[in-house]
This record gives C-alpha cells, structure tokens and sequence, in this order.
C-alpha cells in the first residue's frame, strides 16, 4: 500500500467519524428537546408498573412466606458414591413431587396451577449440606402447613427414590453374583474333567511328577546303558579268550572234566592206600590197576575226538570264562530287558507329558477364568453388602431443621419486584426513545446545518433566519450574506448552469438572490437569471428590450422566462428548447441560473430533471419544515446525477451569530 493510498484512508476513516459524530449530536439534540417527554414517559410508566404490582399483590397467593430446611447428609462408600445436592434439587423439582404435595394438601384450581411459582428449593450458599425450602401462600396458616408438607414430601422422595436405585442396583448385583457362582462352578467342573484321570492331580501337578519320573527314568536308562556297555565288553573279552582254546576240547570239556576228575580221585586213592599198605597189597594194585584204566579210556576218548591239543589248566580256565560268560550273558540279558522297561516307560511319560501340554493351556485358561470370576464375585459381594448399608441408612440421610410454625408477611415491593419494575421502567422509557429517534430520523424535520452537513455529497453554504429583523444589525446580515456566496462560490468552482430551488419547507430568500446577483457584478461575472412558469399563470412581458427574445426563453434585461405546461415535469420538446437556449444564453453571459419558486417534492420529475441539467444546484431547506425523507431522496439524486448540490438553511427562527456558519 503506497503513501497515497494511506491518505485515502485515513480521509474516509476521518470522514466517518465526522458523520458519526454528527449524527450523534443530532440524536442528542432531538433527545434534549423532548427529554421533558421522557422524563414524563418513565415515571408514567414507572408509576404503572407499581400500581400494577401493588395491585397484583393484593390479590395474590404470595402474601406470606414460610421458610423451612433440609439437613442433607448422605452416606457414601468407596463403591457408590452419594446423591450430590445438584441431584437432589433436580429430584425435588419434578412435576411428580408437587403433584404428591398438591393431593395431600387438596389443592385444586388456581392453587394447583399456581404451586410451582409459589415453591422455591434451593440449597443454602456457603452451606452444601442445608437445602433451603421457601413457599408462599395467601394465609399464615396455609403457607405453615404448605412448608412443612414439601418438607415432608422431600423426605420421602428422596428416601424412595434412593431406595428404589440401591434396590435395583442391589438386584443387579446379586443377578451377577448368581451368574458368577454358576461360571465359577463351571471352570469347575471342566477342571474336574480334565483332572477325572490324574488322581486328582492337577494337569501341571501331574506334568510336575512325570517330569521327575522322566528324569529319573533317564538317568536310569543311562547308568543301565553304562552297564550293557560294561557287560558286552566283557562278554567280547571272554570270548576272546575262548577263542585261544581248542573248539573240540572246550566242547567235549565236561567228558573230560570227569575223566580228569576221577583221575585225580584214583591219584588220591593210591596216595593214601600206599601210606596204609605196601605196593603188593591188592587194594593198591587193584587202585593203581583202575587207575591205570582210566587213563587209558581217557587218552582212548581224546584219540577217539580227535583232541590233540588239551591243556587241562586251559580247559579249567576255559570253563571258568565260560561260567564268567554266562553270568555276563545273564546280566546282560537282564540290563537289556530293563532297558526295554524303562523305555517303554518313558516313551509312555512322553507321551503323556505331550498329552498334558496340549491339556496345560486348557486347564490353566479354566483356572485363569475361575480366580477372574471369584475376584469379580468377591467384589460384587462386596459391593452387595455396601448396598445393604446404604439401604439400612438412607432414612437417617435427610431431615427437616425443625417445623414451621410461623409464617411472615411479604411486601408488594421486594428485591426482585424493585429490579423488575426499574428494568421494564427503562426499558419502555428506552424503547420509546428508539422509537423517538427512528420517527425523527425517519419522518421528522430538518432542524441544523450540522444535519445537512453530515450527508456527504451537500455542501452547506450557511443558514438564514426567519425573518431579516432576526439579525442584531445591518453589517451582522452582510457577513451572513458574504459568508453564502463565497460558500457557493466554492461549491460553484467554474460551473456554469445553476438550479435554484426550495424544497417544501424552505423558501428562496430574494435577499440571498440579490447577494448572489450583487457579488456576482463585482466580481465580473455575468449573471443571468431564468424563471421556469406556469403557462397559464405567465403574462408576457409588454416590452422586450430588455434583451433578445430566444425560442422558449422570454429575456428581460438579465431576467427571462421560461413558460412552460406542467411545473412538476417538462416534456422532451421543452427540456430540448431549454438546452438550445441555455447555449445561446452562455455566449453571453458567464452563470446561467435555472429557479422555480414553487417548493419542490420528493415526487416531482422537475426535481431530477434540473440536476441531471444543471451543473450545479442551490437548494433551500426549511429549518423543522423540510422532512428528513424529502433530505434523503436529494442525497439519493445527487449520488445518482454525480451533482454537485449547495445546501441552505432557511426559516431559522433560533438565530444567533454563530447559526450562519458554514
């Protein structure tokens, strides 16, 4: 934005302000000159409204008052919290609590209808636990007895309504603890199921034990492994070392264990039967003689056999690693059977543990679900038993203070009936300003040149007084005159087709004419005046010589006449001839100004056709003559035209010095 357009700114902020204020002094002046009818609009109206309430009073059902309280102390737990006051109030206001009071003071007609008005419960400022009851009624006795039954009906609505929400929560509780209990009795009973097979272990309690089994059946499994692994070593040293001795001696071993075993018993024999006889005695010949025998059956089996390589030292140790071999055999034998055992053990724990994982998240979801049930019952019970205290003791929750036993006498004019009657006082009293103004501004009359002032597009060029006697000397009426033609000479600035009208309500001043004319002569400028008709009411003049007889313009000197049909129109062929002479006109002269004597209106086409002609208009207003409308629609059609409109203040009868200023 540059600098230029700053200043067009602020000039139209500066401009507004001007008119504003304007205007405000105009609703100021028109109130100040009627603020004796005001004044007398607000104590009529004040004055009405007491005896209007005075009256009312007399004949109303709020003549005496009865005040009564509400103790309000509710019991509370961790669970439910208490009826707040806000709660108890908006309980208290219901239909159905007046109703309850209405049927048991048999109340009927306006009495009924009137309860609410007449009711007032609110709780006590400063005092949460105080509820303050306030009633009205046309008698003591009955205002009394009025108190102390809301009083009454509170108590016991409250006590039933309080009563009646435990109960129905009470109810819902003990349907969810029923609910409860059968979830809980069927986590139960699923559990049960799943257990009917652990001896009634639990599934992780069973999953615990196999595990320990397992574990000790593994380390079984595997210290018996050691011991197959032991014994098969053996039982390969062993027949390793059979291997060394001679397959058909070692199979024939027994045979020839019991040759060599009866060998050695002849041996012995023979040994002890020489210590007894000597080598002839028969005993001893028949024993070596048997001995002998034997031997030969023994060498007489080897060659039979086919045993050549007999060791009987070998054969002895051949059958102690056979016996050695066997036991290993045995041994082994066995460790392998309770390897099958503890495998098939296992394989069936294992089986089972799979079993019991599958069966764990069931069992430990049922559990989960069972302790979330009773933890949500206990708290229910809980909960369960809260209400019944609260049930126990919500009589004792609220009490009445004390009972009424005296009413007191109101007055017509309280707190509220005083604020009432001074708001509707001044509101009247403002809305009859309002309306004061709007009539003014709408349909009222022009009453300063600060009020034409303020519609922008007129250029006040000075007011003039009702009559010339008004002025306090002669030098006093030249000033204001000056002072008007230089204002219209600004306003002028090089035009040169003037319209000079009145509007209805003003005048043309013929001294404010002659001061035009006058100046206008001592400035060299060339003025000529055209007086625009009635036809039938024109006389020609008898002489012309004054000047040159035009086509419409009848000239006298420097004074002519334009004659024409209708005063509030011209015709197309008469604004046509007047355009024609008015060219003619300027060759001569240097302000060629266009006047009707008649007052103008607001619907006279004349009005519109001399501003879109002229170049300039000087228009009379009468000071509270010329209405406000009739300002506007010039306001209107100088906007329209884009003409340039001075504005005077005739008929001015307040006059003083200062009342001809611009």
């Amino acid at each position: 934005m540059n600098r230029d357009e700053e200043y067009d700114l602020l000039a139209e902020e500066q401009e507004r302000m001007r008119q504003f204020e304007l205007y405000r002094k105009l609703c100021f002046s028109v109130l100040l000159k009627r603020w004796r009818m005001i004044v007398l609009i607000f104590l009529v109206t004040l004055t009405g409204l007491a005896a209007f309430c005075q009256f009312r009073f007399m004949n109303s059902r709020v003549r005496y008052e009865a005040r009564t309280g509400l103790f309000f102390y509710p019991k509370q737990t961790k669970r439910y919290g208490a009826m707040d006051a806000k709660q108890t109030l908006e309980l208290f206001s219901r239909l159905a609590m007046r109703r309850q009071v209405a049927d048991r003071l048999n109340l009927g007609g306006m009495d009924r209808a009137t309860l609410k008005s007449r009711l007032e419960i609110n709780q006590e400022k400063g005092r949460p636990n105080l509820i303050r009851i306030t009633v009205k009624d046309a008698q003591p006795e009955a205002a009394t007895l009025f108190a102390n039954t809301v009083a009454e009906v509170c108590i016991d609505e409250y006590v039933s309504f309080r009563t009646d929400d435990l109960r129905n929560r009470l109810k819902t509780l003990e349907g969810r603890k029923r609910e409860l209990e059968a979830s809980v009795a069927g986590c139960e009973k699923e559990q049960r199921e799943l257990v009917r097979l652990l001896n009634s272990m639990t599934p992780a309690q069973e999953l615990e034990r196999l595990r320990g089994v397992m574990s000790t059946s593994l380390a079984s499994l595997s210290e018996i492994n050691v011991q197959i692994a032991n014994e098969e070593a053996k039982s390969r040293k062993f027949q390793e070392q059979l291997s060394h001795i001679d397959a058909t001696a070692l199979k024939h071993a027994a045979q020839l264990k019991a040759f060599q075993d009866e060998q050695e018993r002849l041996k012995h024999e023979i040994t002890r039967l020489r210590q007894l006889y000597t080598e002839k005695n028969p005993r001893l010949l028949a024993a070596v003689s048997e001995y002998d025998d034997a031997l030969a059956a023994y060498r007489a089996y080897l060659k039979e056999k086919k045993i050549e390589n007999y060791d009987p030292d070998a054969l002895r140790m051949a059958e102690s690693l056979q016996l050695q071999l066997a036991d290993a055999t045995g041994k082994l034998e066995f460790l392998r059977q309770n390897k099958h055992a503890f495998e098939t053990e296992i394989a069936r724990n294992r089986s089972a543990v799979l079993e019991l994982t599958g069966l764990l998240p069931k069992y430990s979801e049922l559990e989960t679900r069972r302790e979330s049930f009773i933890a949500i019952l206990r708290t229910v019970e809980e909960s369960i038993s809260d209400l019944q205290l609260l049930i126990a003791s919500t009589p004792s929750d609220i009490q009445q203070v004390e009972k009424v036993g005296t009413a007191d006498a109101e007055s017509a004019f309280g707190k509220k009936v005083v604020a009432l009657i001074l708001f509707l006082a001044f509101f009247v009293t403002g809305f009859s300003v309002l309306l004061l103004l709007a009539q003014q501004i709408l349909f009222g009359r022009v009453e300063s040149l600060e009020e034409l002032a303020a519609c922008n597009g007129l250029v006040p060029v000075g007011s003039y007084p009702a009559s010339p006697e008004l002025f306090r000397s002669t030098a006093e009426k030249e000033a204001v005159l000056h002072e008007i033609y230089y204002g219209f000479r600004e306003a002028l600035n090089g035009r040169h087709i003037l319209f000079e009208g009145a509007l209805e309500g003003g005048a043309i001043v013929p001294d404010i004419q002659e001061s035009l004319k006058w100046n206008a002569a001592m400035t060299g400028m060339k003025l000529f005046q055209v007086n625009i008709v009635s036809a039938r009411d024109f006389d020609p003049p008898a002489d012309g010589s004054g000047g040159e007889a035009l086509v419409a313009v009848q000239c006298v000197g420097q004074q002519g006449f334009l004659p024409v049909e209708n005063l509030q129109a011209l015709s197309p062929a008469e604004l046509e001839m007047l355009g024609s002479d008015a060219k003619e006109l300027l060759r001569n002269c240097d302000l060629l100004v266009l006047s009707r004597k008649e007052p103008l209106r607001q619907n006279d086409l004349f009005f519109r056709q001399m501003m879109e002609f002229s170049d300039c208009s000087l228009l009379c207003f009468g000071a509270g003559a010329t209405s406000r409308r009739l300002l506007r629609h010039t306001v209107a059609l100088q906007r329209a035209c884009g003409h340039v409109a001075a504005v005077i203040l005739t008929g001015v009868r307040k006059w003083t010095p200062a009342a001809g200023a611009r």
